[in-house]
Parts: structure tokens; sequence; C-alpha cells
């Protein structure tokens, strides 16, 4: 029997200022991390990124099917279509079990 998930892992905000870290310079992202969830299984990733600097709030929504690793974790990066990123919410899915975790910044 899998433990079931734990929190996923606080989504963290970065921003690549040098060539190589991503496709495009300057680019920002979150990179998600989940434990606990059935290895080698699929995990349903749900995402908001949200951004007020340009005035009304911008939501860069989405949602992708990954597979979990033998040990039951993933990192997943999201790249940024806002401007910039006041804040972020994920929320990961066991498909096998049902069990969810969420984290938020």
């Amino acid at each position: 029997m899998n433990p079931p998930p734990v929190a996923v892992g606080i989504p963290q905000l970065f921003k690549c200022d040098s060539p190589g870290e991503l496709p495009d310079v300057g680019v920002l992202f979150i990179e998600v991390d989940g434990t606990g969830f059935t290895p080698n299984q699929t995990v349903k990733l749900a995402y908001d990124l949200s951004s007020s600097e340009t005035g009304p709030v911008e939501h860069q929504i989405g949602d992708v099917s990954l597979t979990s690793n033998g040990a039951g974790g993933f990192v997943y990066t999201i790249q940024s279509n806002v401007f910039n990123i006041d804040g972020a919410q994920a929320q990961a899915t066991d498909v096998v079990s049902g069990k969810q975790a969420s984290a938020s910044i």
C-alpha cells in the first residue's frame, strides 16, 4: 500500500536571467514538486498563475496529465504567459487513489 499524497511542495517562483536555463531568456516559471503519489501512474495537475501588475488581474489557467516516477514523485515546470506572477495555485490529483494535494504562493 502506498502512502497518501502529501501536500505538493510549495511552488517556487524563479526568474531566468541567463541563456540556457529555459528556452527563452527572462521567462518566468513556477516549479511544482509532488511526492507520495502512486508510483508510475497518472497525476493530473491543474494550475492558475495570476498577475495584476499591468492593470486588471490576468490569469493563466491550465492543466496537464503527468506520470509520477517510481518513487511516486514528479516535478513540473509551468512557463508563464503573464507579465509578472503575483500568485500561483496548483492542485495535483492522484488518478488511481483520487486523493488530492494543493499548494499556493
